[in-house]
């Protein structure tokens, strides 16, 4: 048995790569996109999930793609290169 470093739960030997894997992961996509906390109406929350549903489109990048139209629409968007997102297969969480 080893130890994780982000928690002191026990957890098999040959499970703790795999807990390494997906905290590595994590920070990895997350580097280059800066973390918001924002407050949205429920109704709101129900139309993003269910276009999420249906088409497989996470909700954030839902919201990403909101915001760089209201930019553009405000003439203030930025030109900075991104990588074209993929959307998960219908049905799938």
């Amino acid at each position: 048995m080893s130890r994780t470093r982000e928690t002191n739960t026990r957890i098999p030997a040959h499970f703790a790569c795999l807990a390494w894997w997906r905290v590595d992961t994590l920070i990895h996509v997350a580097e280059n996109k800066q973390a918001m906390n924002i407050r949205i109406d429920p109704d709101l929350v129900l139309a993003l999930e269910a276009i999420r549903n249906a088409e497989g489109i996470p909700v954030s990048e839902q919201i990403r793609r909101g915001i760089r139209l209201w930019l553009d629409q405000k003439g203030t968007a930025t030109t900075a290169k991104r990588k074209a997102s993929t959307a998960r297969p219908k049905g799938k969480r």
